[in-house]
């Protein structure tokens, strides 16, 4: 019997990077060591400031990890001879605001409520101090979040203002 009708039954679920947060730090840490090599250029950033992989994590990448590398890249050759990468290397698409805005719609207030509440492993009052928020209106996005049922949402921290 062929491999393939072998294998036909079995199904191997790769989560989008979306549904992995945690590795997108490892991740770019990965790439940032890879650009001279890729891009030929040696004077550029070898680590990051503070606030750019919690930025990085808020992102979207559509394309998965092949998204997160061209930004990585493309931050990189834009902080030629500096030290560290910063916020306003990366490029404005991966540049998402991380604040709460009271007037934004209600799905991105629910995306930013989710994003904190993931960066601060669930605790309602660091994840109100991350965002500017007050601990009330967390605790009230939090409950809607949970009364979806989507726990999907609260682990995403997708597109909080792109």
């Amino acid at each position: 019997m062929d491999l393939r009708q072998r294998l036909v039954h079995c199904v191997v679920r790769i989560p989008p990077l979306g549904e992995r947060r945690g590795e997108i730090g490892p991740f770019a840490q990965r790439f940032l060591e890879a650009c001279p090599a890729d891009t030929g250029v040696s004077d550029g950033p070898t680590g990051f400031a503070p606030g750019v992989v919690a930025v990085l994590e808020a992102g979207t990448y559509p394309g998965n990890l092949r998204d997160l590398r061209e930004r990585i890249r493309a931050a990189y050759l834009l902080g030629r001879g500096e030290a560290e990468l910063h916020v306003e290397h990366l490029p404005n698409r991966a540049r998402v605001s991380l604040r709460f805005e009271p007037r934004a719609d209600r799905a991105s207030q629910l995306r930013v409520v989710a994003w904190a509440l993931w960066r601060s492993g669930d605790r309602v009052g660091r994840a109100a101090a991350l965002i500017g928020a007050s601990r009330n209106t967390v605790s009230a996005l939090r409950a809607e979040l949970r009364s979806r049922g989507s726990r999907e949402q609260v682990t995403d921290a997708s597109t909080a203002a792109s």
